[in-house]
């Protein structure tokens, strides 16, 4: 479906965020690097909301049924394999991003069935 190609387009380009955090950024300014964070990851949410933007169910626009709670779940995501104490684990990081889009793809199909 139409959703499911976006995240996992999105799913891929939230591994990339990840990588390009690892490689570009000095990760030992911890503030400056969630602000950078936060701001690649929103890019990436409103990125997904313009594809929706094209489709409507029950006569809505599909971004009408996203969340900005998302924007957190992705941001936390990073965050926590950046500042992981385990050491860098490229398996991990794939599983725990699909684990995220598996819960964006939950809560987006929740909210076709109640909003």
């Amino acid at each position: 479906t139409t959703s499911e190609m976006a995240f996992q387009l999105a799913q891929f380009r939230l591994l990339d965020i990840i990588e390009t955090v690892r490689t570009e950024n000095h990760i030992i300014n911890r503030e400056a690097t969630e602000a950078k964070i936060e701001k690649l990851v929103l890019n990436l949410h409103e990125e997904m909301n313009g594809k929706f933007e094209y489709y409507s169910y029950r006569g809505k626009k599909l971004a009408s049924y996203t969340s900005q709670q998302w924007v957190e779940w992705m941001k936390q995501g990073v965050i926590n394999e950046i500042y992981s104490d385990q050491e860098r684990n490229e398996d991990r990081t794939h599983t725990n991003v699909s684990a995220i889009f598996k819960r964006i793809a939950l809560d987006f199909n929740h909210n076709l069935a109640v909003l």
